[in-house]
């Protein structure tokens, strides 16, 4: 199905990785992100572990660097971690993790 916006991007992204370290999962939301040209809009990774029976979920999109001002050397959206929750099987209450992202 051809998109009205004529862009081949999808608009949300899921990652999901068995073998796949979180690490791994983290650089290819970073590279959705960065390459879509604005066009991914969120990507969601979801790293399984069968031996702890547990699920690390992280959102990622692109803000403004929290790290240090934005000039004209440095890009004015960056690939960013928003929040993160951890599913552990029997346990009621996952526990979860907004982190704020604040612009200058």
């Amino acid at each position: 199905v051809k998109r009205n916006q004529g862009s081949d991007w999808p608009t949300i992204v899921l990652e999901c990785g068995y073998s796949e370290s979180m690490r791994r999962l983290a650089v290819d939301a970073r590279w959705w992100l960065v390459n879509a040209g604005g066009d991914v809009k969120t990507v969601l990774l979801i790293s399984i572990n069968g031996e702890r029976q547990a699920l690390h979920l992280e959102r990622w999109c692109l803000a403004p660097p929290y790290d240090r001002p934005v000039t004209r050397n440095t890009p004015s959206m960056v690939p960013t971690k928003t929040g993160e929750v951890d599913i552990v099987a029997g346990n009621p209450r996952p526990y979860s993790r907004t982190i704020s992202v604040v612009p200058y």
